[in-house]
């Protein structure tokens, strides 16, 4: 807890002093996009760290240490572990209110040509949801896709509802679209099957008294043309299906696909509270015992220490 603290109030002398160090990669993306100076970006990271100092880290912390001592009781009390729960949801509601208190003062920090490229990043968060939908069925480029083992699992078997509402898909739209989904998955679980068995036979080699660079490199790089093969068969999906909307319905895709571009930039637009952060629910991880509970938004503002 004292580390915590003890971290919170460095980061706050350091953003509050004449000289802030700040890595070169670190906001690189929304400073690029706005075009943020130095000092801009230094006044910005001031007043975020201001607001750190009074994240409720510490008692969250305790709260869960709480909730699993309880929890590992012979008879654990449900009404104590729910009033903590609630505790925690609460101080999370209360982070999130501050941190969206500080965006007008962040605003005045911007320029008006700046202020004006925020509205865009505002409705990330509200179109993610619709992101993420399409991604499942590979409307859209997937984020991260440079996989090396299995090609991600299909979350889906149709197309999810609220994407089909969306675009208002026709019903001979969705069932052109789902023969060209299963076609796509068929051709997809037959290289997943190679691809395990390639990593079997990498498996093998590398329990060899003396593996083989040569047979390594071959596995890999059969790995390698396997993704690519996969990537090829979805950017071919995307287009047959984009040819199977109008006008409309293809611009309310180039609208999720601009998100998809943009959330980079909206994420680190949030952490700097340029944008108001959107109150989710706590988020839940498995720990001994218990479920453990931090706050979140739509992204993540700061890592627990």
């Amino acid at each position: 807890m004292t580390f915590r603290r003890a971290v919170a109030g460095l980061l706050f002398a350091a953003a509050c002093s004449a000289q802030v160090v700040i890595p070169s990669t670190r906001y690189a993306v929304i400073s690029g996009y706005l075009g943020l100076s130095s000092d801009q970006l230094n006044r910005l990271l001031s007043n975020v760290f201001r607001t750190l100092l009074d994240r409720p880290i510490s008692r969250i912390a305790d709260l869960n240490e709480e909730i699993a001592a309880e929890t590992r009781q012979p008879q654990p009390d449900a009404a104590a572990i729910g009033i903590r729960y609630e505790q925690i949801e609460t101080l999370c509601r209360e982070e999130a209110s501050t941190r969206r208190g500080i965006v007008p003062e962040q605003m005045r920090i911007l320029t008006e040509a700046q202020r004006a490229l925020i509205p865009e990043l505002e409705g990330v968060p509200r179109l993610l949801p619709l992101v993420s939908s399409a991604e499942s069925v590979y409307l859209i480029p997937r984020r991260n896709n440079r996989w090396f083992l299995l090609p991600p699992s299909m979350p889906v078997n149709d197309i999810p509802a609220d994407l089909a509402v969306y675009l208002a898909l026709t019903g001979a739209q969705l069932e052109e679209f789902r023969q060209a989904l299963r076609s796509h998955l068929s051709f997809v679980a037959s290289r997943q099957a190679r691809v395990e068995e390639v990593h079997r036979e990498i498996e093998q080699e590398f329990a060899r008294p003396a593996p083989s660079s040569a047979e390594l490199g071959a596995r890999y790089f059969e790995l390698e043309a396997q993704r690519r093969q996969i990537e090829e068969r979805e950017t071919g999906l995307r287009q047959e299906v984009r040819a199977m909307l109008d006008a409309a319905q293809r611009t309310r895709l180039g609208a999720l696909e601009r998100s998809n571009e943009l959330l980079g930039i909206a994420s680190e637009a949030e952490e700097l509270a340029l944008i108001a952060a959107r109150h989710t629910p706590a988020s839940a991880s498995p720990q001994a015992g218990s479920i453990r509970r931090v706050c979140t938004g739509i992204f993540p503002p700061f890592p627990e220490f």
